[in-house]
């Protein structure tokens, strides 16, 4: 999973996008340029908007220049009308106004370019985007007892609260925890589409993923190094789905995981972490360091779900 090939590839998409948008404006006002009655039309008018300006600045009777430039732009519509065209023909017409299709706005992402970012990264970690995961279409229905059921609603509940406060939230990560196959990812799926749905840049993969891209942080010793690790640290919400099924690789496991998780919390941004694993079970994989940190009760909260594998009940 290379991040840097990733924004490489979708800043050169944007780049494309924001000329063709240009390139089309651009040769709609060439047509036009092409006739002398648009050429005289138009000169005239930037000679009635300065002649206007300057009257109404200096407090001069402006209204025979006000209906002159009036008749011009008239005429000017009729030319447009003639070429099939409109005054918002002559001008870009870009996707998103707010960055121009540049994707950035004072150097920090669009919105614009963390959804489609989003996009792509999900495609990347295999996460389903599709409409059937929402917390509006979750329900418990193939649940095989009631207890389950009261038990995925309350996580559901506290998800769609946490999602809803964000970023104004006290405990910005969260640890799921619980048998195979109870709905832990489901619902992780769930708040991850409901974030992108507000636009924060999102990265949702798997332990064992998240593994790999240490280990090639690990063994990277070129420019590229820090484009396997930065993304995970940078991005607004990391999801790690099933921790504890990856390989602990020596010198790279845990020693990443523990920088991941403090660096991450020394800048407030959320983790949420599904988990088969017990804290007893936490605790002997990874020791006190990374334990401490997953169930920190002053920057985050623990949930529980036990239950038979909704997969097998499908």
């Amino acid at each position: 999973m290379n991040f840097r090939d990733l924004d490489k590839n979708l800043q050169k998409e944007f780049s494309q996008k924001k000329l063709k948008a240009e390139w089309i404006a651009s040769q709609n006002k060439a047509r036009l340029n092409k006739s002398k009655s648009w050429q005289k039309l138009d000169e005239l008018e930037r000679e009635l908007v300065f002649e206007l300006s300057k009257a109404k600045a200096e407090k001069k009777p402006h209204t025979d220049l006000a209906e002159s430039l009036k008749t011009v732009r008239a005429e000017k519509q009729k030319l447009l009308k003639i070429a099939k065209l409109s005054e918002k023909d002559l001008v870009p017409k870009y996707e998103c106004n707010i960055c121009d299709d540049s994707g950035f706005v004072g150097g920090k992402m669009c919105g614009c370019y963390k959804k489609r970012r989003n996009q792509e990264i999900m495609k990347m970690c295999g996460l389903d985007i599709s409409a059937d995961k929402t917390f509006k279409t979750f329900n418990t229905h193939i649940c095989k007892n009631e207890k389950h059921a009261t038990t995925l609603n309350k996580l559901k509940s506290t998800l769609v609260e946490w999602s809803e406060k964000y970023p104004n939230v006290k405990k910005k990560n969260i640890l799921i925890s619980g048998t195979p196959g109870g709905g832990k990812t489901y619902l992780s799926e769930c708040l991850a589409n409901e974030m992108i749905s507000k636009n924060y840049s999102v990265c949702f993969l798997s332990a064992f993923d998240m593994n790999n891209m240490f280990l090639k942080y690990h063994t990277t010793f070129d420019s590229t190094k820090n484009s396997w690790l930065e993304p995970l640290l940078t991005c607004d919400i990391l999801f790690i789905d099933d921790l504890g099924t990856e390989p602990v690789m020596k010198n790279v496991t845990l020693n990443y995981l523990f920088l991941l998780l403090s660096e991450r919390e020394r800048f407030s941004r959320p983790i949420i972490v599904t988990t088969n694993l017990l804290p007893d079970n936490i605790m002997d994989r990874y020791g006190e360091r990374i334990y401490s940190r997953l169930n920190n009760k002053r920057s985050g909260f623990v949930c529980y779900v036990e239950g038979d594998d909704l997969r097998l009940s499908k």
